[in-house]
């Protein structure tokens, strides 16, 4: 697939990005019951404590992760949705960019990537999580949640608990999938558990917790 989909997705989320906006106050709990989660396998935070938020989106969890005294960094490709998260986490680094190009210049005891591994194809997955897993600290976690589904398919998809109905890319994943990449690429899966979605009942989010 040509890397227009990055652009396409980059557009879509500049236009949803108001609507993120008036989404953090309806979103802060279940995102405060993610961190909680998270921060139970990290060490006590520390500034010395580097955390990555990979798309960070209405920017909760680095707001979250931050306040506690994490070091926090966020990369986010939207432009808009940099803002949104930039305006509710001011203690956090939120970098502008692409992912998969950008050279970052140090290590994370923790990421986060929830809501993120599925905006790639399938084509692109080995080198998404081969750059997580290299990024992650020796002793570190990574926290992965994306949306279960029967069959896996790719396409362009709307938002469909959004108002603005713009498509972007993504990847349905199955369990069985998701759980054989992430331990083709070394992975060691510690933790896994599956959450009702908070604003579509009828999606049930994958959540898994790994290290090296």
């Amino acid at each position: 697939m040509s890397k227009d989909y990055l652009q396409l997705n980059k557009e879509t989320y500049d236009r949803l990005a108001k609507e993120f906006q008036d989404k953090i106050g309806s979103r802060l709990s279940s995102d405060k019951r993610v961190v909680e989660r998270f921060v139970s396998f990290l060490p006590t935070p520390s500034s010395n404590i580097n955390i990555l938020d990979i798309g960070p989106g209405n920017g909760n969890m680095s707001m979250l992760l931050s306040e506690l005294g994490y070091n926090v960094t966020a990369i986010e490709i939207s432009p808009e949705m940099t803002r949104v998260a930039s305006n509710n986490a001011p203690k956090a680094k939120i970098i502008t960019d692409d992912f998969l190009s950008h050279q970052f210049d140090k290590s994370f005891t923790g990421i986060l990537a929830i809501a993120f591994i599925h905006l790639f194809p399938k084509q692109d997955l080995f080198r998404v999580l081969n750059k997580i897993k290299d990024l992650l600290e020796n002793d570190g976690k990574v926290y992965f949640s994306t949306t279960k589904h029967r069959n896996s398919e790719e396409g362009m998809f709307s938002k469909n608990n959004f108002k603005d109905k713009s498509k972007r890319f993504r990847h349905k994943f199955t369990k069985e999938e998701l759980w054989e990449q992430l331990e083709k690429i070394g992975f060691r899966i510690i933790d896994y558990s599956e959450d009702i979605g908070c604003e579509e009942e009828n999606k049930i989010w994958m959540n898994f917790i790994v290290s090296k």
